[in-house]
């Protein structure tokens, strides 16, 4: 149960043998960190038995032992996988397809042996493709990721290549906290629209772990909540973007100059958020704007994750956290109203209100934080005061009580006597009642 909370000082379980002599109980070198779940013994004719342990460490053989273990069980885990999956590869006679058939629809509904083993072990494999430079395209075809079309499901990445059309040339992915929240990112908006597959990436492990593959079958891994992502586009896509950057190049100058004030001075001048420029994006349809950050720099889930650290360096963190770009789109409401607005006068209070809100709530919306939660909601107070026709402005007062109350408390009072006055007489009615009774019985005797 503790395996992963004692990763960093944890020994490999294997046990080495020279020529059925134990040398060591737990051997260091034997097998890499990310393998430390593995079980078993190793007996040796080649390693002399003369030496100490230390200068054991350094021998040759031992080297090659160490090699040939992590392959053997790489290969079983390879082999595994392969079981999962293959079994309608196999061109094998007919009755042992029916048989395999057979077993495919008894256990359709349960978890493979692999399954099973991936979701116990899989940050090991995740860490090993992050530490072992040597196996990394190995470990690769290992893991397994949930995407947008595999219905809850997980698969590996060859599967993914599969499912790609010819003209795509990148993988893919976005990361956050669960599935939930992913799938509700407007980055995915365009994705979705272009029906392009995305991984989605919730374990804090995968992203470290995929920017160290950096690519998988000569397919680079692009995340869709940085700046550079490309798309295939049209001719008329083109035209028809390029015309409408040309049409909101005033909003999106003016817009770069209030949030660069915004974060330089103004409310959150603490966040050390630094505003890369605005821009007409083109993955966005239906929402108005997103936050994205520079090629280089941290993700959102990234950046939640380096400030949860216990010795974290907040000037570090600012200065990895890249430079981020307001992406707007073109084609909503609020944005086009927006750019009117700002044509009309470039001072106008409720455009750059309307802005500044716009930004922040992108913030939040895109997984980033900010630092003064407390700005954001008093711009969504008026908000809610002018759509309820409030003056937002009109000071707090205290309300005068109505008197009607006191008459409302004397009103009580008489129906509480009421109800004991009632409750009084059904009480003398039945002791009454009860007198008749007996007086009858006495006559009857």
């Amino acid at each position: 149960m503790d395996m992963m909370d004692n990763y960093w000082t944890k020994r490999s379980e294997v046990k080495l043998y020279v020529r059925r002599v134990l040398v060591a109980e737990k051997f260091e070198d034997l097998l890499p960190r990310y393998l430390n779940f593995v079980r078993g013994v190793v007996d040796s004719d080649d390693l002399p038995l003369n030496v100490s342990r230390e200068q054991l460490q350094q021998n040759k053989i031992m080297k090659v032992i160490t090699k040939k273990l992590v392959r053997k069980v790489l290969e079983l885990l390879k082999k595994l996988a392969k079981d999962e999956g293959d079994d309608e590869e196999d061109d094998e006679e007919a009755e042992e397809g029916a048989e395999k058939k057979e077993k495919k629809e008894k256990t359709s509904g349960e978890e493979t042996p692999y399954e099973k083993f991936y979701k116990e072990f899989g940050k090991n494999l995740k860490m090993g493709c992050y530490e072992d430079d040597s196996n990394r395209s190995k470990i690769s075809k290992l893991l397994r990721y949930t995407t947008t079309k595999s219905e809850g499901k997980e698969y590996s990445l060859d599967k993914y290549l599969d499912n790609m059309p010819e003209k795509q040339e990148s993988i893919y992915y976005v990361s956050g906290e669960s599935l939930d929240i992913i799938e509700k990112l407007p980055n995915l908006q365009i994705f979705r629209k272009k029906d392009i597959e995305v991984l989605l990436l919730t374990d804090h492990l995968d992203e470290p772990c995929i920017q160290k593959l950096a690519d998988y079958e000569g397919k680079k891994f692009v995340s869709v909540q940085k700046a550079d992502v490309k798309f295939d586009e049209s001719e008329e896509e083109i035209k028809r973007y390029n015309k409408m950057k040309d049409m909101y190049k005033p909003l999106t100058d003016w817009w770069k100059e209030q949030l660069t004030t915004l974060t330089d001075s103004g409310a959150m001048k603490s966040s050390g958020v630094k505003i890369d420029g605005v821009s007409l994006s083109k993955r966005l349809v239906n929402s108005p704007c997103v936050v994205v950050t520079s090629q280089f720099g941290y993700s959102a889930h990234q950046e939640k994750i380096m400030r949860a650290q216990a010795f974290q360096n907040k000037d570090q963190i600012q200065m990895m956290a890249g430079r981020k770009t307001l992406e707007i789109n073109g084609n909503h409401p609020v944005v086009f109203d927006l750019l009117q607005k700002v044509k009309d006068s470039k001072d106008d209070a409720k455009a750059k209100n309307t802005a500044e809100t716009l930004f922040q709530t992108a913030m939040i919306e895109s997984g980033y934080e900010i630092s003064d939660p407390s700005d954001l909601a008093s711009r969504v107070y008026k908000l809610m005061s002018m759509q309820l026709g409030v003056d937002p402005d009109e000071p707090v007062k205290e309300i005068e009580l109505p008197e009607e109350e006191e008459a409302a408390e004397e009103e009580t009072e008489e129906t509480e006597t009421e109800e004991e006055a009632t409750e009084e007489e059904s009480t003398e009615e039945e002791s009454e009642e009860k007198e008749d009774a007996a007086e009858k019985k006495e006559e009857e005797l």
